[in-house]
């Protein structure tokens, strides 16, 4: 009681047991830091689909585990179910005189363990976990920053060893172009890039402000749109690092005389175009990675040439993300045949866009606010003007 009180907790005597019944519990006097940790264990936890059961008695080594204390249980062992208990210490290596270090630890029993593999072999006879453990080198390594992006990130790493692939993944929350090279040094085969939007509120806004000054200024210069996406990049990878965003970017020109359209795209939703001679819709892209991941990245630049009557339709995520009265998102199929209806009518420019906008009322229902800023933009090649052709014969 007055070395390790916290003891109590596991002890085996009934009249103590008795006492306990009644006593406060651990997460009563959690501090807010440990209730915010714990939390989004529990979070994690949900989000990857794995059972759990909180025990407010549960004691492993508190006199210097700190947060979060877990035991892992399995339905394949009896009544002995324990595999491995373990939990958070970063208080142990200043204990031993070292200097604050977060760290994360585990006991394990092995015959337990084995007789867990002998059963899972069984239930899983073609081997599909036997990619987890091939070779050095990930298979994937999965980049992500912000909240919800890492949420997602364990989600999709959970999925994927689920296949057989081996995946490692960076939690540390750093800049892209830091995680970039820890794949690479792993060898990784490929790198996937899970990132949060770019957010919204007053340092948002004012990021916002400064890169249109920054992409103006590069506008005035006349250079092709893929050389103006490359130096906007370098430009803004200072500010962009300092706020742990990025930004997605789609740029055009168009040239009204040749009706060329010259595009370049930082990983932006490729707009849409209508052809009135076909009828058809396709996308425009180009290759490219997000403003503010890389400062050598390179740019694509395409062009294409319209003809009167066609319809450039540029959006945000907003648009095919916005969910409707069963769930369900816009995404692009709807929008594309929105966009055939709306410019099959004849009508202009906006008239188009607000059809479009009119479709996805519709589809969000009644009094819904969007989940996201929802932005569209419409731009018709003006159409000839044909005369009909009137012949003549002069008298011979």
């Amino acid at each position: 009681l007055n070395t390790t009180p916290l003891r109590i907790l596991d002890s085996k005597n009934k009249d103590t047991q008795a006492l306990l019944k009644d006593a406060p519990t651990l997460a009563d006097s959690l501090s807010p830091e440990s209730r915010q940790r714990f939390e989004a264990v529990q979070q994690g936890l949900t989000s990857l689909g794995i059972p759990f059961r909180l025990n407010p008695r549960l004691v492993r080594g508190l006199d210097y585990y700190s947060h979060t204390a877990f035991e892992i249980t399995s339905d394949r062992l009896g009544a002995q179910a324990t595999v491995c208990g373990g939990g958070r210490y970063d208080g142990l290596i200043p204990q031993l005189g070292g200097s604050a270090t977060p760290a994360i630890g585990w006991a394990l029993g092995m015959e337990r363990l084995l007789l867990v593999l002998e059963a899972s072999a069984q239930a899983d006879p073609e081997g599909k976990a036997a990619g987890l453990v091939a070779g050095s080198a990930p298979d994937a390594f999965i980049v992500n920053r912000g909240p919800q992006a890492s949420a997602a990130a364990l989600a999709l790493a959970r999925d994927l060893r689920g296949h057989g692939l081996a995946v490692d993944l960076d939690d540390s929350g750093s800049a892209f172009g830091k995680q970039f090279k820890r794949a690479d040094r792993r060898g990784a085969r490929w790198a996937l890039v899970i990132g949060d939007v770019m957010g919204k509120g007053v340092p948002a806004g004012l990021l916002m402000t400064l890169l249109r000054g920054m992409l103006r200024a590069e506008v005035s210069s006349g250079l092709p749109p893929d050389q103006i996406l490359h130096d906007l990049n370098q430009l803004a990878q200072e500010d962009l690092a300092q706020s742990h965003r990025f930004v997605t970017l789609f740029y055009s020109d168009f040239d009204p005389r040749t009706r060329l359209l010259r595009y370049a795209n930082a990983a932006h939703n490729p707009p849409l175009i209508w052809r009135r001679i076909r009828h058809a819709v396709e996308r425009l892209d180009a290759p490219g990675l997000l403003i503010g991941l890389q400062s050598e990245a390179q740019y694509g630049c395409e062009q294409i040439l319209l003809e009167p009557g066609d319809v450039l339709l540029c959006y945000t995520d907003g648009v095919t993300e916005a969910s409707g009265l069963n769930g369900e998102r816009f995404d692009e199929e709807r929008l594309v045949q929105a966009l055939q209806t709306a410019c099959r009518s004849g009508g202009g420019a906006q008239g188009i866009l607000d059809q479009l906008f009119a479709r996805l009322d519709r589809f969000v229902g009644p009094d819904r606010p969007l989940d996201d800023d929802a932005s569209m933009v419409v731009l018709k090649v003006r159409e000839e003007v044909t005369l009909p052709s009137v012949s003549s014969r002069l008298p011979s």
